[in-house]
This record gives structure tokens, C-alpha cells and sequence, in this order.
């Protein structure tokens, strides 16, 4: 299920322009990291998911996003996370 899940994400940001996923292909373990193009304040976009009860993190060395399934457990939810980052972009 969690494979799944992380594929649906990492698919859907994969369509997204100014979406760097950080990995060529989706990971079974539930993880997409990605970095958003042009975007310095990375800490802003994760506290502003955060008050929508959408968790995700920054990596800080190198810094990019990590989006974990085992936070984001339905396809909802992963739709959810996608269409707030796109309203970012």
C-alpha cells in the first residue's frame, strides 16, 4: 500500500513544472524528496502546509522537501499535499 501511495505522489509531482524530484524513480519505502525551483524560503511553504495538517519537512543539508507516506496515508491526502504546493508555485 505504502509503495503505491509513494508512486502516486512522486508521479504527481513529477508532473508539476519547478518540481525537482530528487530520485529518478519512485522508492519503495514511502519518502519522495524534492526541491521546488526559484523557492528560498522552504521552512515558510512547510509551516504553511503544517497549519493545513499536511506534514512535511526540510531536509537541511542539501535542502530540499521530504514527504513521508507514513504521515500521508490516504490518496487524498497526497492529492491534498499536491494541489497546496502547486497554489505556491
Amino acid at each position: 500500500y505504502i509503495t503505491g501511495i509513494s508512486n502516486h505522489l512522486w508521479q504527481e509531482l513529477n508532473q508539476i513544472k519547478n518540481i525537482n524530484l530528487i530520485l529518478k524513480s519512485p522508492l519503495s519505502n514511502g519518502i519522495v524528496s524534492f526541491n521546488i525551483e526559484n523557492m528560498t524560503d522552504k521552512n515558510y511553504l512547510v509551516k504553511a502546509l503544517g497549519e493545513k495538517n499536511i506534514w512535511i519537512r526540510v531536509v537541511e543539508d542539501p535542502k530540499w522537501f521530504r514527504a513521508c507516506i507514513h504521515q500521508l496515508t490516504t490518496k487524498e491526502e497526497v492529492n491534498k499535499l499536491v494541489k497546496e504546493i502547486k497554489s505556491f508555485i
